[in-house]
């Protein structure tokens, strides 16, 4: 008798196509335009009456504005205390470590994700060659567009190598990017946050890529982890795009040292790279990082030069760590030249062209595209504990990068066995969810919301004061524990985190470890009377091998799916008196997204009750679909 695992998962529907226009439309609506115009025009005047200052300190001190050396570009940003303040490409000089190669065409899950119809922007110290024979595409053409191609910055080494890092297509297979059919819009660093706004609506723009920052060297004390204005100007973008992630690397100062931060050899972030809402990338060094056959961690180390966090006020930056040692791809001297580059320039295009590959299978399972939150969100939760600290560090971040269980995050969201759910709570309220474990595998919860521009805090040395506006929390219990969740140890952020009430992120994680058996209730709630604008959209990530899920879209204790196993002739029975002047629908799908079965059944009963019979199907696991109006629900079943 032939063995078939049948999985009820609801509403799959499996596109062609990633950002089309009904896509765009949809991320659109969701989208504040007004504002973002607002902020865009704001940040336009503030630019203009910047560039002003700088080109007069520039005739004044007959100085260059643009400094190239090597594969490095610096550009002056601002002047402060008459002095010139440089942003630079913040590199110094993978698919395997990140387990995206699990997938992307043969790779072991199967997925064979390339990032086609996908998009995605660069912003850097200049423009990528378009040319490049990794970005042509069939019968002449370019899969990159490069508005800025002609400006001061030109086209450069360091642009072209992130570009590529992300988007190469592989005629040379040691270059092949992450996302190796996306489409890229490549703009160089000035006006960055008013052409993001641009391309946000105009072209739903879900990532983009920012390899640069302000280096520690030679500025005070006041700038380093501090939420200055252009913190809190890129998480007014993201508050009103919540599809939007931006993706930064988080600089190249490791060594460098400094009087007057939080704590010798940390606090090294700038800029940006302190807002809430983005994901800031730490560099791991890949000749030590080491992942067995399964893409298991085995061993990992930082490399030296990557820039330590936290933030000033003790929350876990960088978010996250990829490899960006030793990268190799595409460079700009001709349309086949390539190279190798280290930094956190590198590994941050690594994490922003994988993350873009899970926005496309997600979009293929349900003809959508998650929330910034909820990426991020999935990120966090999924990363490899760096084996040094644990639980988060202001060194790893959450720790290493892992596509492949953020991947099977998102299947088992779809096959009922995950969480990966976006929800609203509103002031006053309380989310609440049960749930039942074996504990014979380790329980995982994350919840991550876009919170709302804080205030600036710029030239406020090491100001602890919570950044936070609105303070979600996070907690689990089993009836006689109440599980917490991480966070920094405010008093010594060298030492391991903790656990408890975390006042300051916006990425809360619980880790409940195995043994832990019974039933468990999930509550997310708030600290303040009320939440600015009287509600806070919030993602929930929960996972572990053995977890059952209480489904409450239909009376579970009424549904059956039998006998299971089978040998592909099944029955399925529920209670339908609460919806049944609706059809009810049954799609059914291989592991491979292939529809094997669809029908609708007429239902006026306060019963449904059908046998299906599957005919001339494989043995294994198959993906399923049951939904009567509003109503849906997810099994497994094997047939056998």
């Amino acid at each position: 008798m032939k063995k078939i695992y049948f999985i009820v998962v609801c509403l799959l529907s499996f596109n062609t196509y990633s950002q089309n226009k009904l896509e765009i439309e949809k991320i659109l609506r969701e989208t504040n335009i007004s504002e973002l115009t607002k902020i865009s025009q704001y940040a336009a005047e503030q630019q203009k009456i910047n560039d002003s200052i700088i080109d007069v300190f520039v005739k004044a001190n007959n100085i260059p504005r643009i400094i190239k050396d090597g594969n490095k570009v610096m550009q002056i940003r601002k002047i402060v205390d008459n002095k010139a303040v440089y942003i630079s490409t913040d590199n110094i000089g993978g698919a395997r470590t990140s387990r995206t190669n699990f997938v992307k065409p043969g790779g072991d899950l199967g997925l064979n994700l390339t990032g086609e119809s996908m998009y995605i922007g660069v912003w850097d110290g200049g423009s990528a060659r378009t040319t490049h024979t990794e970005f042509r595409v069939f019968g002449g053409g370019s899969r990159i567009v490069a508005p800025d191609i002609n400006s001061s910055l030109g086209i450069n080494n360091h642009a072209t190598h992130v570009t590529g890092t992300i988007g190469a297509s592989g005629v040379n297979a040691n270059a092949l990017g992450m996302s190796p059919k996306s489409d890229i819009i490549s703009y160089d660093w000035n006006g960055d946050n008013g052409e993001v706004i641009n391309e946000i609506t105009s072209n739903g723009l879900l990532i983009s890529n920012h390899s640069y920052g302000i280096p520690v060297d030679g500025q005070p004390a006041s700038t380093m982890g501090t939420y200055d204005g252009n913190a809190r100007l890129w998480d007014q973008i993201a508050f009103s795009a919540p599809y939007y992630l931006q993706v930064v690397s988080a600089g190249n100062d490791g060594l460098e040292s400094y009087t007057g931060g939080t704590a010798n050899g940390y606090d090294k972030l700038v800029g940006e790279k302190n807002s809430k809402n983005n994901l800031i990338v730490a560099n791991a060094n890949n000749p030590i990082i080491s992942t067995d056959g399964n893409g298991n961690l085995v061993s990992i180390n930082i490399n030296s030069g990557s820039s330590q966090g936290p933030s000033d006020d003790g929350r876990i930056k960088p978010d996250i760590t990829a490899d960006g040692t030793q990268v190799f791809s595409t460079y700009s001297a001709d349309d086949s030249a390539y190279g190798q580059l280290s930094g956190t320039s590198m590994s941050s295009p690594t994490v922003a062209g994988s993350l873009l590959l899970m926005q496309e299978y997600y979009n293929q399972l349900h003809s959508s595209f998650m929330k910034s939150a909820t990426l991020k969100g999935l990120a966090c939760h999924t990363a490899d504990d760096d084996f040094i600290n644990i639980g988060p560090d202001p060194i790893y971040g959450w720790g290493l990068l892992n596509i492949k269980k953020m991947a099977e995050a998102i299947t088992g969201a779809s096959n009922g066995t995950a969480i990966v759910t976006e929800e609203n709570l509103n002031s006053g309220g309380t989310f609440s969810y049960t749930f039942n474990s074996t504990g014979s595998s380790p329980i995982i919860a994350t919840i991550c919301w876009t919170d709302p521009a804080g205030t600036d805090r710029s030239g406020i040395v090491n100001d602890a004061t919570p950044v936070l506006v609105n303070d979600l929390d996070i907690r689990i219990t089993d009836g006689t524990n109440i599980y917490m969740p991480w966070k920094l140890n405010s008093a010594n952020v060298t030492q391991s985190a903790t656990k408890g009430d975390n006042v300051v992120d916006n990425v809360e994680r619980i880790n409940i470890s195995t043994g832990s058996t019974g039933s468990f209730t999930l509550t997310v709630t708030h600290k303040q009377p009320f939440l600015i604008n009287g509600v806070q959209p919030f993602s929930l990530i929960l996972t572990g091998a053995d977890l059952v899920l209480n489904n409450a879209e239909f009376k579970q204790d009424n549904f059956a799916i039998w006998p299971n196993p089978n040998n592909g002739e099944f029955n399925i029975r529920f209670d339908s008196n609460i919806d049944n002047n609706n059809d009810v629908k049954i799609d059914i799908y291989d592991v491979s997204g292939r529809l094997v079965f669809k029908n609708s059944y007429a239902n006026d009963a306060v019963q449904f009750n059908t046998t299906i019979e599957l005919n001339g199907v494989a043995s294994g696991v198959y993906i399923a679909n049951i939904t009567q109006g509003t109503n849906t629900t997810s099994h497994k079943i094997i047939i056998e």
